[in-house]
């Protein structure tokens, strides 16, 4: 595949200190720079201080949970077009659903398969950048 980009700023997005870790691990070794945030406020907080290329976002945590951290993030200009991969071990059709419907570009169940994280996060990149390339035009 051509044109996947091997590096970015992702935001990790989850409680579970251990997924956090993993995937940070993970995408670190990959060329990626990764940020984490324990919660939906802090991720909120962290996305208008900083700029992301692609979020991870996990479904089900404390205070605010992923589906809302979703749709505040497509309602700011910043947020509409960016890829936002929502992580949950609910594995049924509603919560698949829910994320779509609350703006997700794509979904990840867990137990998370740490091999193909990395190539999931490129294709998020690799469809954000066609997006972009194609607006410009």
């Amino acid at each position: 595949m051509r044109n996947i980009p091997a590096h970015g700023r992702l935001l990790i997005v989850d409680d579970d200190l251990m997924v956090r870790m993993l995937a940070s691990e993970s995408l670190r070794h990959a060329g990626f720079e990764v940020s984490e945030a324990d919660c939906g406020e802090q991720a909120l907080e962290m996305f208008d201080e900083q700029d992301f290329d692609l979020l991870l976002l996990d479904v089900m945590m404390p205070g605010i949970d992923g589906y809302t951290v979703c749709q505040r993030l497509r309602q700011q200009e910043r947020g509409k077009w960016l890829p936002i991969v929502m992580l949950t071990g609910l594995n049924d059709s509603d919560s698949i659903e829910q994320a779509y419907l609350s703006g997700a570009t794509d979904f990840i169940t867990k137990p998370i398969n740490w091999l193909l994280l990395t190539q999931r996060v490129r294709y998020g990149l690799r469809a954000s950048h066609a997006i972009a390339e194609v607006t410009r035009s």
